[in-house]
């Protein structure tokens, strides 16, 4: 599943989430010639998602020890943070709820109700 916004996009894989960056003018002068982030899914504490409006909305990534940034412009120079327009809006909400369905998964023990080795220990 990938989500892709104005200053990069964030792929949910397996056990981890990717944060990959844009070129372009926008995404190097706020984050710079920045190489990859894969974030494995048991390091993420939560997922935050600012809807966009009239400005543009973003979607953070917040692990372990780290501080949740705050508002848009310190949103935009994080490394952990993709910022996103209205037209992109509908595939960060998809992706927040899938990146924190698989971190109930893996805090049950890696178990899913969909997992046909799970209904078989029922």
């Amino acid at each position: 599943m990938t989500a892709k916004g104005i200053t990069g996009q964030i792929d949910l894989l397996e056990d981890r989430v990717r944060i990959k960056r844009r070129t372009g003018i926008y995404a190097i002068i706020t984050q710079g010639f920045r190489a990859d982030k894969n974030i494995p899914i048991n390091e993420i504490s939560s997922v935050g998602l600012k809807k966009a409006g009239t400005l543009n909305g973003y979607i953070e990534i917040i692990i372990e020890g780290r501080e949740p940034k705050h508002g848009l412009l310190e949103a935009a120079l994080d490394e952990y943070t993709i910022t996103f327009k209205v037209r992109h809006q509908a595939a960060f909400e998809e992706i927040k709820a899938a990146i924190e369905e698989k971190m109930a998964v893996m805090k049950q023990g890696g178990a899913s109700l969909s997992d046909p080795d799970n209904a078989k220990a029922g």
